[in-house]
């Protein structure tokens, strides 16, 4: 019967707790300069429920340059994220921002036109105090929550807007005041299996009625989720690669997850690898290390005394 005591299985469970899979750290905006291909998670208490935002500086940054900004909001029940944006652009082109709500849930909307616009000016202005930002470049963008919000912030900050990304939503207020979209750029795309589906063609129309350019992507056999994001790529492709640059659109990107919140907080980068292959590197090492001190506790553990023999003789 395999026996093992208690100070040896509290070794195994500690070692094996130090050495298991470690999450991706993402690091924290304490930088005096936020450095290209980095994602930063910024801690903020003025910026709502989540009390922090992330920034994703592109990989091709150069401060010398204007940068556009994506401003993601992410769907109801998530955090802050820039994953789909980041995929779609495949770490380049523009600054990526996961935004934070004033409040959660449904109950979030009744603080739009106060609380939540007031987030977007001190989190652009948080931006600009260490990113060379293009102000005439500031696009918002929003998945399923984060679409309808992306509406209504839309038309609230349309002067300070370049335009607006729409994923799996509509606006909730297609039939209010408006004010004129003549200039703005906007990508609106749903799935043909999507509840929200014809409120999405009807915001599509609405929008070009107010001066939009629209670009409306509709997706086969896709329900409330991201279809194929080729149009969404070079849409903003050409929002954001103009300034002096030799790059080319490229094709190619890293499909959009299949869970409809991502996870938010993903860093790509050589840091994270060396932490993932010194983890698995360790493992083996710590197992066999804990098997030794778990035999060694065997050999030492005293043995208890054994009955003494009672001897019989013949006569």
């Amino acid at each position: 019967m395999l026996f093992i005591n208690t100070k040896s299985l509290a070794i195994i469970v500690v070692l094996l707790a130090i050495t298991g899979p470690l999450p991706a750290q993402v690091p924290k905006a304490t930088d005096q300069f936020w450095r290209p291909g980095k994602e930063y998670r910024v801690a903020d208490s003025a910026v709502g429920t989540d009390g922090y935002f992330l920034v994703y500086v592109p990989e091709d940054y150069i401060p010398s340059e204007q940068w556009p900004v994506i401003f993601y909001y992410h769907g109801l029940g998530g955090r802050p994220t820039t994953t789909i944006i980041r995929q779609a652009t495949n770490d380049r082109y523009c600054i990526v921002v996961g935004m934070s709500y004033h409040a959660p849930g449904m109950e979030g909307y009744q603080f739009m036109e106060t609380e939540d616009v007031r987030i977007f000016h001190h989190v652009l202005g948080r931006l600009k105090e260490r990113l060379n930002v293009n102000e005439r470049k500031l696009y918002l963008a929003g998945f399923s929550k984060g679409g309808f919000y992306t509406c209504g912030l839309l038309r609230l900050l349309a002067p300070e807007l370049a335009g607006a990304i729409v994923l799996g939503a509509a606006s909730k207020n297609i039939d209010a005041a408006w004010p004129d979209l003549t200039g703005k750029e906007v990508f609106i795309g749903g799935g043909q299996q999507d509840g929200y589906f014809e409120g999405a063609d009807e915001t599509h129309k609405r929008f070009i009625e107010l001066g939009a350019t629209v670009t409306f992507e509709r997706w086969p056999d896709v329900g409330h989720w991201i279809g194929d994001t080729a149009g969404l790529r070079r849409w903003i492709f050409e929002q954001t690669v103009d300034r002096p640059t030799d790059m080319e659109f490229s094709e190619s990107a890293t499909p959009i997850a299949s869970s409809p919140v991502a996870p938010a907080a993903t860093p790509r980068d050589a840091n994270t690898r060396v932490v993932w292959w010194a983890a698995l590197a360790v493992t083996p090492a710590a197992i066999t290390f804990a098997v030794m001190l778990f035999m060694m506790s065997r050999k030492q553990k005293p043995q208890a005394p054994q009955p003494s023999e009672k001897c019989s003789s013949r006569s």
